[in-house]
Order: C-alpha cells, then structure tokens, then sequence
C-alpha cells in the first residue's frame, strides 16, 4: 500500500477561493459575507475567502469554511471517538466523506462517515435481477441488512421495475 499523501483537499480549492493561515488566537469563529475565520481542531486559524455571493451546498464546501452541519453533528455521536470540530477537518481535508445527499436525507437517512479516523464500515450489497426478487424482497433485504449492523446499503439491481424498486428502498433506507 502506498504512503499517504502529504496533500490534501486545502490543496485544490475552487477558482476564486483563497486560504490564509493566521497567526492570532480567535475568540471565536467568524461568518460574515464571503470571508469565513475559524480555529481548526488542532488550533490552526484559517481565513478562507470565496468568490461573492457563495452558498455552501455540500459537506466539504461548509467543512472548508469552517461550517459544523447538523450532519457532522450527527456523525460525531455516532463517532464517540471523534468531535464535530475532528469530522468537520477530516471533511475539509478530504480524508473523510458524509454520503448524505439532500433527497435522501428528506426521508429516513441518519447520516454517517467513511474515511480514514472513522471505525471499520459494513457495506451491504443487495438488488434485484430480471428473472427474480421484487420491490417488496429488496426493501426485505434493506431491513435485514440493518438489522444485522451494515452501515451502508448499495442497490445493484437491474430488474424492470429499477426506479420502483430503488424509490422504495431510499424511502426506507436510514442508512446510505
């Protein structure tokens, strides 16, 4: 297995974001407009400045600006070993990913985190074919998949009624 590398997702910003390392002590943290100051989990100040106008629509964009969603919240709980401040970095690092998207997360979904500092997942695998298994059997499978700890669900089915069948298991998946 290769070495990790030294760099991370600080390094590849979006054009007309900028990064500054501050040397000062924050009481604490700043939002105002398009400038975001904030302490990370190991005390560094970072000043990040996005382009005008910018809205944070996924997890790593409010972890680079220092922004602690109620996702990060959640998967801390679930993570005892880790803070918010700790999953927010990790995210804004990108050494660690919330699979958390808005629709899905307008149903059930109760978020969590794959990545390096986060403990070992349990990935699921389920689906229906042409010749056999239906919505109903596939929701069946969901159900057990999470009775029996898996954390994340992924639907490889190729049946006729697939939106059907994938509707219904996002409706009732808590997990990704």
């Amino acid at each position: 297995m290769p070495a990790p590398s030294d760099r991370t997702a600080w390094d590849f910003l979006p054009v007309g974001w900028s990064l500054e390392i501050l040397d000062e002590v924050l009481e604490e943290d700043s939002h105002e407009g398009d400038v975001h100051v904030f302490t990370d989990a190991r005390g560094v100040v970072r000043r990040v400045t996005t382009v005008v106008g910018f809205v944070p629509v996924t997890q790593l964009e409010s972890a680079r600006l220092g922004i602690i969603t109620p996702e990060m919240q959640r998967v801390a709980e679930r993570e005892p070993h880790l803070s918010e401040e700790q999953i927010r970095d990790e995210v804004a690092a990108g050494r660690m990913i919330i699979p958390a998207n808005k629709v899905h997360l307008g149903y059930q979904l109760d978020p969590m985190c794959i990545g390096r500092a986060s403990r070992t997942k349990v990935n699921a695998n389920m689906g229906a074919s042409p010749v056999s298994s239906g919505t109903a059997e596939e929701v069946e499978k969901l159900r057990w998949a999470e009775q029996w700890g898996a954390d994340t669900v992924m639907d490889l089915s190729t049946g006729k009624d697939i939106h059907r069948t994938r509707e219904a298991i996002l409706r009732n998946a808590p997990v990704p």
